[in-house]
């Protein structure tokens, strides 16, 4: 086990059941499994925390899984191959050990993409989907070529995994003081130096794969079978997107006429717009009990 906390549930735990390393939460009254579980993804340099304030939203009789994808958190040693379709896999491996099939996977950001992959590669493992401001074509300038238009998606990650902390103290200040954490920190687990840093002072760093990220952020780019998997989707589908980018800047990560494409053309997807909401803020607050309506409205 790695880590625990009461206030989201007293059956919410950190284990190394699979290759990936999972949070996981069943509820105690259902010893035989068969209360519904949802399968959350995380995005492109995040880990399991990222659904905290999500699941804290979620009824207690919903179980879930989340895992820390290959190159992240503490699965951040595990080896490539990385790329959507490997992520993917993974988790398909990863339901069918925990013996919780179908699901509703629910992903975040590049997690979407990992959804909506799983759903046309796996189909019989999954009851729904859940594309959390993800999952569709990302509007790039014309003009720019393939090497700027990735710089441009994934740059400021990138830039985050340079990121060295003196000390646990360094990074938990740096978490607290981004704008879009400190309006909600008394809403959000404290995050954990030990779980999500590696290395040792004065040269800690976030436990993500550079290789995994530029990988994972070509996919998302320029991966047709990834790019259009949404419009595939056999399943019932939802889509959740803002008006605002991960600072509040305006334009969201998906366009409006990206959604309306999706609606128009597979029967299975409903669409859902959150106008005051950003990319950051979706996953917290208000936002976090709209995501989790939107989970919880699929296993009904």
């Amino acid at each position: 086990m790695f880590y625990s906390n009461q206030k989201r549930g007293k059956y919410l735990a950190f284990s190394r059941m699979t290759d990936l390393a999972l949070w996981q939460r069943q509820p105690a009254d259902d010893p035989a499994g068969d209360f519904p579980t949802v399968l959350l993804v995380h995005g492109l340099t995040g880990n399991s925390r990222t659904w905290s304030a999500v699941v804290g939203h979620l009824s207690p009789e919903t179980g879930f899984a989340a895992p820390d994808l290959r190159g992240r958190g503490a699965s951040w040693e595990l080896p490539g191959p990385y790329g959507i379709r490997r992520h993917a896999d993974d988790l398909a491996a990863l339901v069918e050990k925990l013996g919780i099939a179908p699901v509703v996977i629910a992903g975040y950001s590049m997690g979407a993409y990992v959804g909506t992959v799983f759903a046309t590669r796996h189909p019989n493992l999954t009851r729904a989907v859940v594309a959390v401001d993800g999952g569709l074509r990302v509007e790039v300038p014309d003009d720019l070529e393939d090497e700027e238009a990735l710089d441009l998606a994934v740059g400021p990650s990138l830039s985050n995994l340079a990121l060295r902390f003196a000390s646990g103290d360094e990074y938990l200040a740096a978490w607290g003081s981004h704008p879009a954490h400190e309006p909600y920190l008394d809403q959000l687990w404290e995050p954990s130096p030990g779980y999500d840093l590696a290395g040792s002072e004065p040269e800690l760093r976030l436990r993500t794969n550079r290789d995994a990220v530029l990988q994972d952020g070509t996919d998302l780019l320029f991966d047709k079978e990834v790019i259009g998997a949404a419009h595939n989707v056999a399943v019932q589908m939802t889509l959740l997107t803002v008006d605002h980018g991960m600072f509040d800047q305006p334009g969201g990560f998906i366009s409006n006429q990206e959604a309306e494409n999706l609606v128009a053309k597979n029967a299975n997807a409903e669409w859902r717009r959150f106008e005051t909401l950003n990319h950051s803020t979706l996953m917290l607050g208000n936002g976090a009990k709209f995501v989790a309506r939107a989970i919880e409205d699929l296993i009904a």
